[in-house]
């Protein structure tokens, strides 16, 4: 029986590599495409929410020293710097 000699095919890919028309991820939900610009200013008399994130590692803050130190600072720092 005699062998046949193999033959290596290229296949071109057309599903996969650089962008394509309609890839990604589409849009959903009333917050979809809200431009990431900078916020408008706010009066001094509107709170505002901080939040503040820690290293890995730390112990928490909701601990009750770590809270009393934390107000501490906060009502030390109130009194200058223009903090309310």
């Amino acid at each position: 029986m005699a062998r046949t000699k193999l033959v290596q095919f290229e296949f071109p890919f057309r599903s996969r590599g650089g962008p394509r028309p309609g890839s990604g991820r589409k849009p959903n939900g009333p917050r979809a495409g809200v431009p990431h610009g900078p916020r408008a200013p706010l009066a001094a008399r509107y709170p505002v929410h901080v939040i503040a994130r820690l290293r890995a590692g730390l112990p928490s803050l909701r601990r009750k020293d770590a809270y009393r130190a934390i107000l501490r600072a906060f009502e030390g720092g109130a009194e200058r710097n223009g903090f309310r």
